[in-house]
């Protein structure tokens, strides 16, 4: 089981592989390795979206709130993952994360209602579906190991 994730907070992501977790949790799957990268924005620098409403400039409030919301989908994966392999139902387990008033309106990027999309390797290698795991995979690779920052 492995898989990359871009995206604004891993609330979606949490939601979605949460079942498979509890499924190796209580045995009905049995994985030999789980790997799960995460690629979350840095609520320490301001952000063009999202924006105010009001002048379309980043709110630190909003970022603080994030920082949260991030953190608790994120850490409940990394938790998760790691039990797993310390109660030793998955030999090779790995989770990694790279990565504060009065309402105020806001452009929005959540995406706690966005649909997870599947494509596969394994539909060939001619297929779309591969080629657009090889490219996406190509890309967070890059995003990886270039821009983005260790969570301390």
């Amino acid at each position: 089981m492995a898989g990359d994730f871009a995206g604004f907070s891993g609330e979606t992501l949490h939601g979605a592989v949460m079942e498979a977790l509890d499924n190796i949790r209580a045995g009905r799957l049995t994985p030999e390795r789980i790997s799960i990268r995460l690629l979350l924005p840095d609520t320490n620098r301001p952000w063009s979206l999202p924006c105010r409403v009001d002048n379309r400039e980043d709110e630190p409030l909003f970022r603080q709130r994030a920082e949260k919301i991030i953190s608790r989908h994120a850490q409940a994966i990394v938790v998760s993952v790691r039990e797993l392999r310390d109660l030793g139902l998955v030999a090779h387990a790995s989770a990694e994360v790279r990565i504060s008033g009065e309402p105020v309106t806001m452009f929005d990027v959540m995406g706690e209602d966005t649909e997870l999309f599947h494509f596969a390797l394994s539909d060939g290698p001619d297929s779309t579906s591969c080629q657009y795991v090889q490219q996406s995979s190509a890309w967070f690779d890059a995003v990886w190991n270039s821009v983005v920052r260790e969570v301390s």
